[in-house]
């Protein structure tokens, strides 16, 4: 008689019939892919902090439904236009008292790297997409991208079915879609943590 109870994280693994896989199989899982795009990379340890970033960022892109090859580009180009026309004045002086102890040789090489691998990042994002779906795992982000087309798709999925969506108050573009879709199809009903005014305030 009572109702299922889900949180979010266990409502997205049921529509999409999977699960988070835990954050250090994914590292391990993006050092192999990422070693195909940075052949200078020699070990885990260098590349961990690293690693957590671009898993985080991935997460990110996904939940909020971004295209990561346009995003990646526009950040390639920025960091390009960086270099060669330079950054506001306190990075300036901390950039060139760092580039005293380096030869002018040094410069270019440690510049052209840090271009490269923002060139790279885009390609190890699709990379790592697929070498996760082809082994059956995924991160949160990801499911999130999946539910979205799952329910896109499948208009009919929860015609049996009432949801109730209750407490959220900042949504990701991932939950926003879903829920629109839903609330268009008559299948959910919202119960929102904020203030009566904010939600009747046009």
């Amino acid at each position: 008689i009572a109702p299922e109870i889900f949180s979010i994280q266990n409502f997205v693994e049921r529509v999409t019939g999977r699960k988070t896989t835990d954050d250090m199989t994914l590292l391990f899982e993006l050092f192999d892919v990422y070693l195909d795009y940075d052949t200078e990379l020699d070990s885990f340890d260098k590349f961990y902090p690293w690693g957590e970033i671009l898993l985080k960022d991935f997460d990110e892109i996904d939940k909020y439904l971004v295209n990561a090859q346009d995003l990646y580009e526009n950040i390639y180009d920025l960091k390009n236009i960086e270099a060669l026309y330079g950054l506001d004045e306190d990075a300036i002086e901390a950039v060139q008292g760092f580039r005293k102890v380096l030869s002018a040789e040094k410069q270019s090489d440690l510049l052209q790297k840090f271009l490269t691998v923002w060139e790279v990042v885009g390609k190890v994002y699709y990379a790592f997409s697929l070498a996760l779906k082809d082994k059956k795992m995924a991160y949160e982000g990801m499911l999130y991208r999946e539910m979205v087309e799952i329910i896109a798709q499948q208009k009919d999925r929860f015609k049996d079915s009432h949801i109730v969506f209750c407490g959220f108050n900042a949504l990701s573009n991932a939950e926003e879609t879903v829920f629109n879709s839903l609330l268009e199809q008559n299948r959910a009903t919202f119960y929102w943590d904020a203030d009566k005014m904010m939600l009747e305030n046009n």
